[in-house]
């Protein structure tokens, strides 16, 4: 059985990754149960990976780590107990690549032992790092200045989406 831990909150602060750790032996102790092994993330700077590598290691167990789009798209076919391969599509977001780039935007052809990558959003300048996670107008920005030039700025602001001294802050910033 597989049992997800519940969301806790950002793992950025020290505070939610101490509350990560004593999510999981709580939830030890609430089911009476040993986990035989550790699942999570590949990227080498998430603050998950480290608690997921300090469980397994104090645990004795194996630590498994899946790259961040498969790691959704495994979740929806666990779900719906589906194990058949399938076209994956997750757009959720960045997630450290099996290349060592940050990939984002997804198409995964996959199963539950192996996937392979199809397609991607291309890559783009994403200004204002993770802060483009929380704030998705800065990719909508980005995205419409990569793919329309000069017409970008105009669609930004008819769209809503930022007005023209903004767009050319995150230009200048993208350069």
């Amino acid at each position: 059985l597989l049992y997800a831990s519940p969301f806790v909150g950002d793992m950025a602060d020290i505070r939610t990754v101490h509350a990560l750790r004593e999510s999981v032996d709580r939830m030890c102790g609430l089911l009476e149960a040993e986990p035989e092994l550790v699942v999570c993330d590949t990227h080498p700077m998430y603050n998950t990976v480290t608690v997921a590598q300090e469980i397994a290691q104090a645990r004795g167990i194996p630590l498994i780590q899946v790259q961040h789009h498969y790691a959704h798209i495994l979740a929806c076919m666990a779900e719906n107990e589906y194990t058949q391969r399938v076209i994956g599509v997750s757009f959720d977001g960045t997630g450290y690549g099996d290349d060592g780039t940050i990939w984002g935007g997804e198409l995964l052809l996959c199963d539950p032992e192996e996937y392979d990558r199809k397609g991607s959003v291309k890559p783009f300048v994403q200004t204002g790092g993770d802060l483009s996670a929380k704030e998705g107008w800065r990719i909508a920005a980005a995205l419409l200045r990569d793919g329309c030039g000069e017409d970008a700025q105009v669609l930004c602001e008819t769209l809503g989406i930022c007005d023209a001294k903004t767009f050319t802050l995150q230009a200048k910033m993208a350069q």
